[in-house]
């Protein structure tokens, strides 16, 4: 390094030179012998430039402060320079500056969805960096002292994840969901960035690694009709004396699917709603695939000791475990529910995800709960969630483990053609449902509102 970059005046001079040596070390691409550098004043005005256009505002000196992302920045031009642009970087950094940003705005649900997830990662907008190497790109959150970290959002491609989010913006538009309210009461560009903002709650950190899979996904939970003809209260069985109906709600927008399945026990003159299964279910190439991502004890029981009686009752029935002593009897009772109409529609395979790293994330951002109750949710949704089905797996032989959760992966589980128990209510429990999802008793259909009468 030459004793004029070490001026006062070329602070960030130094900073690029430094992250370019550091690449170097690790990218050979990186063409360090190459580079050429006649103009330091030059340089330095070109880096300030870029900075102020990239990051959306100036930062006045404070190189310091944002030291991390002056050098992730800088690392986003030395990896999409060739050799020729090496040999005269001065004019590449201004070539750069405008590349990166029409590459973005010309895009422009790529634009609003690059937004979004930064209001997704932190409240401070230099905190989130923009990673772009040709055609990929990445969101990531720069982590302070003491925070977590979160996985980085991977788009392989911009111009394919432009049509993908198309497509899923017009699915979205003409769907049942309740997504699609944000477009009949908000600007266009501020629905589609609620919209982006909330779908990616539900992403798994494996998920962010593609996200224009995930997207594609997602869009597939939005306009599966697997489970259309359940949108009304069905009559699948009885139940401890008492009637036993399935439906199909619409979730409101800050929960994991936009869609479950709700399981209600009417008696005679009181009702209970059993825990909800959150699903959504996956078309590709004509094969399906159910992805549960949360079982949720309901909110609007009225008659709880009616709740009580029924989970301590199956309880009950449940033979303890040394291996799984941590789970809910009665959210096992509707995974078993679940899991027999889901196989009645001829759905063989079932993910059941545990972490979703964003909607942690909003929780932090909005200071609705403190890292005590995060980790207490968290617990909750990996080790009790997850143990309700190995629990379930000690009673029942035909549902058979594929994979289990590591790396961000769930657990993902095969129903076979034949499903037994060796628990007689267990097995009366999975048959009902199978039954309803193989009828598809539409005729058994009354209206919703008799239902809580």
């Amino acid at each position: 390094m030459t004793e004029k970059i070490l001026k006062e005046e070329h602070k960030l001079s130094a900073i690029f030179m430094d992250v370019c040596s550091s690449l170097f070390e690790k990218n050979s691409k990186v063409c360090y012998s190459k580079l050429n550098i006649e103009d330091y004043d030059e340089l330095e005005a070109n880096l300030q430039d870029y900075l102020n256009h990239v990051l959306g505002y100036k930062l006045d000196n404070d190189y310091t402060s944002y030291y991390r992302e002056i050098r992730h920045y800088f690392e986003n031009i030395l990896l999409n320079a060739t050799s020729s642009d090496f040999e005269a970087i001065n004019k590449f950094i201004i070539e750069y500056k405008d590349m990166f940003s029409k590459d973005i705005s010309n895009r422009p649900l790529f634009a609003i969805f690059l937004e979004s997830m930064k209001k997704s990662y932190s409240n401070d907008n230099s905190g989130v960096f923009i990673g772009n190497v040709k055609s990929a790109y990445t969101v990531e959150r720069i982590a302070r002292k003491g925070e977590d970290d979160l996985p980085a959002i991977i788009i392989k491609n911009a111009e394919k994840f432009e049509n993908t989010l198309k497509t899923f913006v017009d699915k979205v538009i003409t769907s049942d969901s309740y997504f699609n309210s944000f477009f009949e009461g908000l600007e266009f560009e501020e629905a589609v960035s609620y919209l982006f903002e909330w779908v990616i709650k539900s992403a798994t950190a494996s998920d962010l690694e593609d996200v224009e899979k995930y997207f594609k996904k997602y869009a597939s939970f939005v306009v599966d009709g697997t489970l259309i003809n359940l949108k009304k209260p069905v009559k699948i069985g009885d139940l401890l004396g008492d009637e036993i109906y399935v439906i199909r709600k619409r979730a409101n927008v800050n929960y994991e699917t936009p869609y479950y399945l709700s399981f209600i026990i009417k008696g005679n003159s009181e009702y209970i709603e059993l825990p909800t299964v959150r699903l959504g279910i996956e078309e590709n190439n004509e094969f399906k695939k159910a992805y549960i991502l949360a079982t949720q004890t309901s909110q609007d029981n009225v008659y709880m000791d009616k709740y009580k009686e029924t989970e301590n009752f199956i309880k009950k029935l449940l033979s303890k475990s040394n291996k799984f002593r941590e789970y809910n009897p009665a959210h096992t009772l509707s995974i078993i529910l679940a899991f027999g109409i889901l196989k009645g529609l001829g759905i063989e395979r079932i993910v059941v995800e545990d972490y979703f790293p964003l909607r942690r994330q909003r929780l932090v951002l909005e200071n609705q709960k403190n890292e005590e109750e995060l980790d207490d949710l968290q617990y909750r949704l990996t080790n009790k969630n997850i143990n309700n089905y190995f629990r379930l797996l000690e009673f029942f032989t035909g549902i058979d483990i594929v994979s289990y959760p590591d790396m961000g992966e769930g657990v993902e589980l095969f129903l076979s053609d034949n499903i037994q128990s060796s628990n007689p209510f267990l097995q009366k429990l999975y048959n009902m449902g199978y039954n309803a999802g193989f009828k598809n008793r539409v005729s058994s259909e009354i209206d919703e509102k008799e239902l809580y009468k």
